[in-house]
């Protein structure tokens, strides 16, 4: 009887334990992953949650992001500055479409920042692309 009682307990316990780890350290979560398609899903998650060090978290040291055309984002520093300028502009990021092939994942982003509004534009949509070498992107194209 006294194991019975406790077993539950020591289940809850578990499992509590589990939650507070997974939800103090998501970005550490989010760097674990390795398939392509569910590193850019959490990527975007983080891009819309407006978390600059967990998105960041995602690339690769030398990693390169081309977004709106030359030139190109290098490092991480630099990609970084991309980040922080997107979230300081109210990013949102909606997705469809997913394609993936080996490293390579495919989609379609409609994009919406606060800077379009003055010009008349609720959001812009158009083809994304990202390789994903050992769970880190390694080239982002928007």
């Amino acid at each position: 009887m006294f194991q019975r009682m406790f077993k539950p307990i020591s289940i809850f316990f578990l499992v509590t334990v589990v939650l507070v780890v997974l939800f103090i350290s998501p970005v550490a979560v989010h760097a674990q992953v390795t398939d392509p398609l569910l590193v850019i899903l959490a990527f975007n998650d983080a891009v819309n949650a407006h978390d600059v060090n967990a998105a960041l978290a995602f690339f690769a040291d030398d990693a390169v992001a081309t977004v709106g055309g030359p030139p190109p984002n290098v490092g991480k520093k630099e990609i970084r500055t991309w980040l922080e300028a997107d979230i300081a502009d109210n990013i949102h990021v909606d997705v469809k479409n997913y394609k993936v092939v080996g490293e390579k994942v495919t989609w379609i982003a409609k994009v919406s920042v606060d800077s379009f509004k003055p010009l008349g534009i609720d959001s812009i949509e158009g083809p994304a692309e990202a390789v994903v070498q050992g769970g880190k992107i390694k080239s982002f194209t928007y």
